[in-house]
């Protein structure tokens, strides 16, 4: 199958001409009617007719009896086209230099995603991808690059001025929000952030004589590695909730990387079978999981402890 397109990120020459019309300007799915906000469901699929764009194989439907599996077969379409977009340019994200597989999906990639694929403005999706990449702590650059990879395989061709405006206006915002409580908590497993944990940590050092929190504490470590989008969600779901099911007497626990884990425990007697538990939990029979579990000592000084985090950060 011939491929348009540079490295791994090229996409089938069919699916690229039949998601863009002319260069930069996609075709979308269905031409919609006048005054409509969804191609999926107007126009020629609800006058019982689904036109895909040039260089389309798929069916043509026409006559008001066949409507609804029109509109099924354009929903299904988008789906299978967006999956695709997805993959190819996560890609090309990667070959452009992001940082690893498992922070890179969002939600709000999907939305940009299917902005494109249905024809729709894409701006609010954009601006809510800038947001999200700021909040994950990328640089502005890195934001630029990724959505630059994007329209790469998508429009074989570089994003307008406005396009980057609406990026780099929801990443600014996400910057200038006044910090509320909820930045202390992972939106997705409902645990700690690695900002949250480091000011505990700074009151049990500023409030102990030194090297006392490194006798009293310790944190367990949870490493599922790299895995990508929604996989690596349900699996950090899955290692917050055995963490509460092994310290649940109010132990600080964080995300401190898309595919990392800490608590912060008192190392007693029983630290060696709740290990075990927790082992049991994520890798024992019925669904095990691929996790690295291992127990880091505090150092004596909170200088080496931020060094330290960042270090299980990266």
């Amino acid at each position: 199958m011939t491929t348009i397109g540079s490295g791994r990120g090229g996409l089938p020459a069919r699916l690229l001409n039949w998601l863009v019309g002319a260069p930069g300007k996609p075709a979308g799915l269905v031409e919609p009617a006048p005054g409509s906000s969804d191609p999926a469901l107007s126009g020629s699929a609800l006058s019982g007719s689904v036109r895909f764009g040039s260089g389309s194989s798929g069916p043509v439907l026409s006559g008001p009896t066949r409507a609804r599996r029109g509109t099924s077969t354009v929903r299904r379409a988008a789906s299978e086209a967006i999956q695709t977009l997805s993959e190819a340019w996560l890609r090309a994200s990667l070959d452009a230099g992001w940082r690893g597989i498992g922070d890179w999906w969002h939600p709000a990639c999907d939305s940009v995603l299917e902005s494109l694929v249905l024809r729709r403005d894409p701006s609010t999706s954009i601006a809510r991808l800038g947001r999200a990449r700021a909040e994950l702590g990328c640089t502005i650059e890195e934001s630029i690059d990724d959505l630059v990879a994007l329209w790469r395989v998508y429009a074989r061709t570089e994003p307008s001025a406005e396009t980057l405006r609406a990026l780099a206006g929801g990443w600014a915002e996400a910057g200038l929000e006044p910090v509320g409580a909820d930045t202390c908590i992972d939106p997705m497993t409902r645990l700690a952030t690695r900002a949250y944990l480091e000011a505990r940590l700074s009151e049990l050092y500023r409030d102990a004589r030194p090297g006392r929190p490194a006798e009293l504490y310790t944190l367990v470590v949870v490493d599922i590695g790299q895995s990508a989008g929604l996989t690596n969600l349900a699996d950090m779901c899955r290692v917050a909730e055995a963490l509460r099911r092994c310290w649940n007497n109010g132990e600080p626990m964080a995300r401190i990387a898309p595919g990392r884990a800490v608590a912060l425990v008192t190392p007693t007697d029983g630290l060696s079978a709740r290990l075990e538990e927790l082992q049991d939990l994520l890798c024992g029979p019925g669904e095990p999981m691929c996790a690295a579990i291992w127990v880091e000592e505090l150092p004596r000084t909170f200088g080496m402890v931020e060094g330290l985090l960042l270090d299980l950060a990266h």
